[in-house]
């Protein structure tokens, strides 16, 4: 459904487009009875299961003589049933019409013999020495307060970040005994993402700090050599930005293409706090360390980008840069709770949605790029690189929800956002509200998670999950051709 006010406006949106979204994109048509999910070849564990099918709308429908409600309105219908051990024989019947299928539930396995337990071999790595820098190699490396909980993500390390180890830490992950390296910071990275250097290497060393502008975006460049590890303090207009095992001496700016800065620069323990005051006219966006191929370091700094008003422009998000990225791709489908492979799949819909969204934000004036615009596959780090080189002010990673099959998800719906910087945080939860608002999904708000694509400090990002294909009526919703207008129309409103 869609609140009062909002069906005209989705319709000519999509009118002016020309529809503008791939051939995938369409309403699903099939009125065919079946039971498309789950696949009768794979064994089900759980005590319940909720099928997934579709049907005629116009008739009545049973499975197991059980009448079932169905929300949506293309005749979608899901069902939660209970499995016994052996075979379960279900039968959806419409009329004259049945559609079975048999789900398997194998019998608990005993267990015999040994309790198993392979040997623990070691992967490899090793204690670092006293002084020894470490350089992290992996494209985003996890910087953990606790190395053995992988939840507890304090932030990325960057690859080519060096640093000095603290301490080395020896623990069991999985079956093999590796290491944990303690940084400057405190935090922790897994030896499998960085290298040990040789004892003796120097550490970054800065003789001075010159600024910059290039297509708006304000860079502080150090000169010398050196792409050290480094942490942030960012509180209203006082930001910090921490240098770990490194040196700074020489001029620096005491003001820059920002109006009214003033830059301190102090040493510390394991390096040098750089630290910088904003003004309320003009305050900091985002920022990000960019570590240059020549083995250098610079920051890039973020005005605030402004919205227009009707005296100064026609377009109220001239001037506004926005990345939208449509989660998955290629053989990477997404959320399995589609049904049935004629419909759209989670990757197609994500990327219908980011099309409708940037038709829309251009209209409004916005420059608009995407990470794809076609169904290809990019990795993490891929749509990393994108981000942080093209430096947007916006970033949305936009997905569609799942969730397990051992409950009625007719009744687990709704939309979704989350951040993992604070600065992240009030664009998710505009997000959440305003496709809520126009879908009249359930605004399930914004949520704190340490996503990849969310652990970016150049502009607020956010990934956006839009509803849930499991759900069958939600799915009608995201599937059709005025579900994706909505919700692009939404996206470019929040």
């Amino acid at each position: 459904g869609l609140v009062n006010g909002e069906e005209s406006a989705i319709s000519t949106l999509q009118y002016l487009s020309g529809d503008g979204l791939p051939d995938i994109a369409q309403q699903p048509s099939s009125q065919t009875l079946a039971i498309v999910s789950p696949d009768p070849a794979s064994k089900v564990y759980t005590d319940t299961i909720f099928l997934m099918g579709t049907s005629d709308p116009s008739q009545p429908l049973t499975v197991n003589g059980q009448e079932v409600e169905r929300y949506g309105s293309y005749g979608m219908w899901g069902l939660e049933v209970s499995l016994a051990e052996g075979d379960n024989v279900f039968t959806a019947q419409q009329g004259d019409t049945t559609a079975p299928i048999t789900l398997t539930k194998p019998a608990p396995s005993t267990g015999s013999g040994s309790s198993g337990g392979g040997q623990i071999v070691s992967d490899g790595s090793v204690a670092a020495q006293p002084g020894q820098l470490l350089r992290v190699t992996s494209t985003l490396a996890s910087a953990l307060s606790d190395y053995q909980d992988t939840s507890t993500i304090a932030m990325t390390a960057y690859e080519g970040a060096v640093a000095q180890v603290v301490d080395s830490v020896s623990f069991v992950n999985g079956s093999k005994r590796t290491y944990a390296y303690q940084l400057p910071d405190g935090n922790y990275i897994k030896a499998a993402d960085c290298e040990l250097l040789e004892v003796g290497t120097a550490q970054a060393a800065f003789t001075g700090l010159s600024a910059s502008e290039e297509n708006g975006i304000e860079y502080l460049t150090f000169a010398g050599s050196g792409t050290p590890y480094y942490s942030h303090n960012w509180e209203g207009n006082e930001f910090t930005l921490h240098f770990y095992s490194a040196s700074f001496s020489g001029e620096f700016p005491q003001s820059f293409g920002f109006v009214g800065t003033s830059v301190t620069v102090e040493p510390e323990e394991n390096g040098f706090a750089l630290h910088i005051t904003f003004q309320d006219s003009d305050p900091l966006w985002g920022y990000f360390v960019d570590y240059t191929p020549e083995g250098g370091t610079r920051i890039a700094l973020k005005h605030q980008p402004a919205i227009r008003t009707v005296s100064t422009a026609s377009l109220p998000l001239d001037g506004v840069t926005v990345l939208l990225d449509p989660g998955h791709g290629g053989d990477d489908m997404g959320a399995p709770g589609s049904p049935v492979e004629d419909f759209p799949q989670e990757s197609e819909l994500n990327l219908s949605a980011a099309l409708a969204a940037k038709y829309r934000l251009e209209q409004l004036g916005a420059t608009v790029t995407m990470t794809r615009d076609t169904d290809v596959f990019y990795t993490l780090a891929e749509r990393m690189e994108m981000l942080n080189s093209q430096k947007p002010d916006f970033f949305i990673a936009i997905h569609h929800n799942s969730a397990a099959l051992n409950s009625d998800l007719n009744q687990v719906g709704g939309t979704e956002a989350y951040w993992f910087y604070t600065e992240g945080k009030p664009l998710a939860t505009a997000l959440s509200a305003n496709v809520s608002l126009t879908t009249e999904r359930n605004d399930r708000g914004p949520k704190y998670s340490a996503f990849y694509v969310t652990r970016s400090n150049i502009c607020p990002a956010v990934l956006l999950e839009l509803g849930f294909v499991s759900n069958p009526a939600e799915y009608e919703s995201c599937a059709t051709l005025q579900g994706l207008w909505a919700e692009g129309g939404a996206i470019a409103q929040a």
